[in-house]
């Protein structure tokens, strides 16, 4: 028996065949746009450090499934990187387990400023913020460029047009600074997190997805599991803040508002940063992708069903299966859609890209094993 990739999307007929209906016939269009943000000279050198200790530190010896030992990323560095896009300030927080967490969501009375407070208390080094709250505001997004451009998304289109947003990361030490950063702006801000219970999950998403006035901005993590929610009421807009672990679970979470029953057309931003572990995030999850891009290839590459029994009508090579177009912009490969301005690769052109991807991953892997 071989391994094969059945692939189901919004394209798949049902039926199977020409004369079946399309799944995503019964949903709205979707335009997706990244964002490109880099740092400011300051606080690239303050991230260089940060990030080089990280690296050093992110491979260990696991033991292998042969009784060898194998290289793996060490989970503790590893989220390290992942703040650290999100915010520079983590590197004063991180230290604290999960359950420090749990005491800021139990006090009702805990703010952005109480935490700024809390960072000062046990980092003595560190100059608190001034006493309004554009002083506050600023402490907080000097190191982050993803804050200061989602102050201008949540003013624009929270605050000034009154629409709803879903915005997605991946801890809850990011959840937490969101909240408590948007909540500045008297934003009505909630979070689906692990710590909330059945009834409480099922209250907020209700109002999130029932009542047009409540609840305007809601934060989830890819890590709870968010399957089937319908978040798609009165919501047409998703901020992919932090990247998925993989394309499949960060398109499962834009379907919460991607889906059937959708009347708007959705508009998903994705932040990207770079210089920083989004680099290297965006490749892995290219090269994750790859079973389901070979699935769409086209088939010409290969050749069509050359079985003489076969029913020349149904022949594979006949069929509009050719594989999503890309572009290539800043020497990363990009989908076509978000830069429509420019001529997409060739199939042959992609693959050659997809091969020197997986070469650099292949390099990066190799050098972790060789810091052990």
């Amino acid at each position: 028996m071989e391994m094969c990739v059945i692939k189901r999307g919004y394209g798949s007929r049902i039926p199977f065949g020409p004369e079946g209906r399309r799944v995503g016939d019964a949903v709205k269009p979707m335009q997706v746009r990244t964002i490109e943000l880099k740092y400011r000279e300051d606080e690239l050198e303050r991230y260089k450090p940060l990030h080089n200790f990280a690296i050093d530190n992110l491979p260990k010896a696991v033991d292998g499934p042969d009784g060898g030992k194998i290289a793996a990323f060490d989970m503790k560095h590893w989220r390290s990187l992942k703040h650290y896009s999100t915010w520079l300030g983590f590197e004063y927080l991180l230290k604290f387990h999960v359950d420090k967490l749990q005491d800021f969501r139990e006090d009702r009375y805990f703010t952005l400023r109480s935490l700024a407070a809390f960072i000062c208390e046990h980092n003595p080094g560190v100059q608190p913020p001034g006493g309004s709250l554009t002083d506050l505001l600023q402490w907080f997004a000097n190191g982050s460029p993803k804050l200061r451009w989602m102050c201008w998304v949540l003013a624009e289109l929270t605050v000034k047009r009154r629409e709803k947003m879903v915005i997605w990361v991946q801890f809850p030490w990011q959840q937490e600074l969101l909240y408590l950063f948007i909540k500045e702006f008297g934003i009505d801000v909630r979070q689906y997190h692990s710590g909330l219970g059945s009834r409480e999950r099922q209250q907020l998403v209700r109002n999130f997805h029932e009542k047009p006035h409540k609840a305007m901005v809601l934060i989830g993590s890819y890590s709870v599991n968010s399957c089937g929610l319908n978040l798609h009421g009165y919501c047409r807009k998703v901020l992919i803040f932090e990247p998925g672990p993989s394309s499949p679970v960060e398109f499962q979470a834009i379907g919460r508002v991607y889906r059937i029953g959708q009347e708007q057309t959705v508009r998903v931003i994705r932040l990207y940063l770079q210089q920083s572990w989004n680099e290297w995030e965006e490749g892995n999850g290219l090269v994750k992708e790859l079973p389901a891009l070979m699935a769409e290839l086209n088939m010409n590459i290969f050749g069509a069903n050359e079985d003489p029994d076969a029913d020349p009508a149904v022949s594979l090579g006949d069929r509009d299966i050719s594989i999503k177009r890309y572009v290539l912009f800043d020497n990363r490969l990009v989908p076509a859609e978000e830069r429509p301005g420019l001529e997409a690769l060739s199939t042959e052109e992609l693959l050659k890209h997809i091969s020197r991807m997986l070469k650099d991953q292949r390099n990066f892997r190799s050098k972790l094993r060789k810091q052990l």
